[in-house]
């Protein structure tokens, strides 16, 4: 991807994206690539954006994390048409049309929030992207959730939360296992291991000791309730999968009762009985009251005056204070 930039307030004018196709028989180093470009459209302006600038400010201070965000995995389509990826961070998703040359995005819906936006160490970048029988899937490899997400909307449809995890998260770092050094040994089990170190001494005597560490499985969190409500309402959150449970609100009950004035994240942390934890969140999704009602509150006697009730969303109407008034002279 290339970005151009007006050179006198560094503002970024456009946006590129090159496809390369590589002549797998040709190992002449990068004299086998060739590139072609390929116009990116006005509904991808913001995801770009918000990669680039991520860079620009890990490129001007290096000492932070590498930041989270942008695609992290490409898929073709069945009919090799297009080329589909999903933007984690940023909700939306990124659709190569192979036949135009063009590069369009398409905003995920807000039901998507409870999935996507989070960066740290486990983030919520979606990677491991395939097809089958028809369908896009995703794989959001931080959280072991995989989704099939819908091809036009960007839509996620949570299939399994129980996948392996493979963090790669702003803060993820690498295990030291299987650091040895004179007396010590660094250890990753996944499963219950025993362990065997044998000692020799200045004298060449020796003796074996041998110690089992036992894996006790994490927790599986989990949030049920109401995600979905009406400004000034409240809903009921209630997490699952352990013995003890840390709301990010400080609630340390199983349930909660929350009434968001916008749209809120809620974390929980749940420990089971073998001390483990596991953390997981939920969006509540907050949608506004069609309240405003238009037209002329004052008027004159005999005059007729049209209200309307104002919503973008609003499907049933029921009117209060009305009365039926026959139909006489000026009134008809």
């Amino acid at each position: 991807m290339t970005a151009l930039i007006n050179p006198t307030n560094l503002e970024i004018i456009d946006y590129t994206v090159y496809l390369g196709d590589i002549d797998l028989n040709d190992e002449n180093g990068l004299a086998n690539v060739s590139y072609t470009p390929i116009a990116v459209l006005n509904s991808c302006n913001d995801y770009m954006a918000a990669c680039v600038n991520a860079f620009q400010s890990f490129a001007i201070n290096p000492n932070q994390k590498e930041p989270s965000g942008g695609i992290q995995d490409w898929v073709i389509s069945p009919d090799g048409s297009k080329i589909y990826g999903f933007l984690g961070i940023e909700n939306g998703m990124m659709v190569l049309d192979l036949a135009g040359m063009t590069v369009s995005c398409v905003s995920g819906p807000a039901m998507n929030a409870q999935y996507t936006g989070t960066t740290g160490v486990k983030t919520d970048e979606i990677g491991g992207m395939y097809f089958e029988n028809g369908e896009l899937y995703g794989w959001q490899v931080d959280r072991g959730r995989l989704f099939k997400i819908d091809q036009m909307t960007g839509k996620l449809t949570l299939v399994n939360e129980g996948l392996p995890q493979d963090w790669r998260g702003d803060n993820a770092t690498c295990r030291p296992c299987a650091q040895e050094s004179t007396n010590m040994l660094v250890v990753c089990p996944d499963e219950t291991t025993s362990y065997t170190v044998t000692v020799t001494d200045e004298n060449g005597c020796t003796n074996t000791a041998t110690v089992t560490v036992t894996v006790n499985p994490l927790p599986t969190p989990a949030i049920s309730g109401d995600l979905e409500i009406c400004d000034g309402e409240t809903t009921t959150l209630t997490a699952s999968g352990g013995t003890s449970y840390e709301w990010n609100t400080g609630a340390t009950t199983a349930s909660i009762n929350v009434s968001p004035s916008t749209t809120t994240t809620y974390s929980v942390t749940v420990t089971n009985a073998d001390g483990c934890e596991a953390s997981t969140s939920a969006t509540v999704i907050v949608n506004p009251l069609p309240s405003t009602i238009t037209g002329d509150t004052e008027i004159c006697e005999e005059i007729v005056q049209k209200l309307t009730a104002e919503s973008e969303n609003g499907v049933i109407y029921e009117w209060s204070e009305v009365s039926e008034i026959p139909c006489q002279g000026s009134y008809c």
